[in-house]
């Protein structure tokens, strides 16, 4: 059964960078925003998070390099077969629809 929810997920992390808006065609552009997220202390992991279309306008106005985020997200993927005898491929992306930028507190703690 659909749920949406399956498919949606927050992360937390600093930016570590934010590239350029790419325009693909003219109803196809994405930017993309590098996080450093942290699953266990000696494991870091740097996840690339995309806005596309409309949300490049403004999704990541005001964050800057060293920001803590919260991102939510959805996490996309599909199947592509060019039925040319090679295996298919298969992509998966995690696309961003809101963002918070997150402030510490006096005692170390997270705002959001």
């Amino acid at each position: 059964m659909y749920d949406e929810r399956q498919l949606s997920i927050e992360l937390i992390g600093d930016v570590e960078s934010i590239d350029e808006t790419v325009v693909f065609s003219e109803k196809f552009r994405k930017q993309d925003i590098h996080i450093e997220a942290w699953d266990h202390p000696d494991y870091r992991q740097v996840l690339t998070v995309q806005a596309v279309n409309e949300k490049c306008d403004n999704l990541f106005q005001g964050i800057t390099v060293g920001d803590k985020v919260k991102l939510k997200c959805n996490i996309r993927g599909r199947k592509v077969d060019k039925n040319d005898g090679n295996p298919p491929r298969y992509f998966n992306s995690i696309e961003a629809w809101g963002l918070e930028k997150m402030e510490l507190t006096p005692e170390g703690g997270i705002n959001s």
